[in-house]
């Protein structure tokens, strides 16, 4: 019978991602496992790869606006269903900035982000889908989906940018204005027209 865990994988992840701020991608599984308490056999064990504890840490394993966009498809009004969508897509980026920034930061870019199970590829390719099947519906006009999605992608980063770096303070743009003007102006290209 196996040994109960003593040590949660919530601590170990709260451990790892200190690490991963203080000391930058290049602190060593041994020095996370000491921090946690653990042996680095544990770190191994639950996690699998040093990149799977560094996403896992971060909160960059699911971006929580793609769990439910499946089930977003022909809903309800697309321009509340994107205006809802883009609240949760910034929500994520504030979080997600500064992690990604370390990754960028740390010269671990090509290791950890360039394969098509990364985070960024799969948010691209999900949120490709959605407004593909939008389109099938005939609520969007037909488009280049991974384009719609790019941009959606790049307005969400780019506020969440601005409100790290502090760009906001200097340049305010509410959150609620931004969001409704950024979602009319995509719409304005893509909407369907009323027949």
């Amino acid at each position: 019978m196996a040994r109960p865990r003593s040590i949660p994988d919530e601590h170990i992840l709260t451990c790892a991602k200190d690490a991963f701020f203080a000391e930058g991608l290049q602190v060593s599984t041994a020095d996370i496992a000491k921090r946690a308490g653990i042996s680095e056999g544990t770190i191994f064990a639950r996690f699998g790869t040093k990149e799977d504890l560094f996403f896992a840490a971060m909160g960059l394993t699911q971006p929580s606006f793609l769990i439910e966009l499946h089930s977003r498809v022909g809903r309800r009004d697309i321009e509340e269903e994107l205006i809802e969508l883009v609240h949760e897509m910034l929500a994520f980026f504030e979080h997600a900035v500064p992690c990604i920034m370390l990754v960028v930061s740390s010269g671990a870019r090509e290791k950890l982000v360039a394969n098509p199970q990364a985070p960024p590829a799969r948010v691209i390719r999900e949120l490709s889908n959605y407004f593909a099947k939008e389109a099938e519906l005939g609520r969007l006009r037909p488009h280049d989906p991974e384009i719609i999605s790019r941009l959606l992608v790049g307005t969400a980063w780019h506020y969440a940018f601005c409100e790290h770096v502090r760009i906001n303070d200097i340049h305010p743009m509410p959150r609620q204005i931004y969001v409704r003007g950024v979602v009319d102006m995509i719409l304005r290209g893509i909407r369907a027209e009323e027949t």
